[in-house]
């Protein structure tokens, strides 16, 4: 998600999935971080620890408990 400058690599990020109707399952993440602080669009975002949970998750295979994605970096109004 993208986030105002604050000097931090901190990232907020919400995961997604494609669970089957009606299961019951949390998509968690242990950190998510940009790669660089600063200013600018498209910057890269590592997403790590991810893992689920909930009374389904056991019918569901992580395929990776890692992600990256991109958000913007905005300056500070």
């Amino acid at each position: 998600m993208n986030k105002v400058y604050d000097g931090n690599l901190a990232a907020t990020v919400t995961l997604s999935d494609n669970r089957i109707s009606g299961d019951t399952l949390t998509d968690n993440h242990t950190n998510a971080v940009f790669r660089r602080q600063e200013r600018g669009n498209g910057k890269p975002v590592s997403v790590n620890g991810i893992s689920i949970s909930g009374v389904d998750a056991g019918n569901y295979a992580l395929q990776n408990t890692t992600a990256n994605a991109v958000a913007d970096i905005m300056r500070d109004r």
